[in-house]
């Protein structure tokens, strides 16, 4: 799922956006049974450990708001 403008704005490091900096993350997620999070790893880096540490900060940070983590 994509994180819409809004929401990636909230969390977009200021680092990054002062450079310019892109990319794609690809997040592997362990879940139990009711949703709940249980791991968390980078599959595949966007090429910055900056933007790669927001995209596991905003995926716990989904999960602590709303009690589940969505695949």
């Amino acid at each position: 799922r994509a994180v819409g403008d809004g929401a990636l704005s909230q969390v977009y490091p200021a680092l990054a956006r002062a450079n310019n900096w892109q990319g794609r993350v690809l997040l592997q997620l362990a879940l139990d049974q009711d949703g709940r999070l249980l791991g968390l790893a980078v599959r595949r880096s966007s090429g910055y450990a900056v933007l790669d540490r927001a995209a596991r900060r905003l995926r716990a940070a989904e999960q602590a708001a709303t009690g589940r983590a969505r695949a």
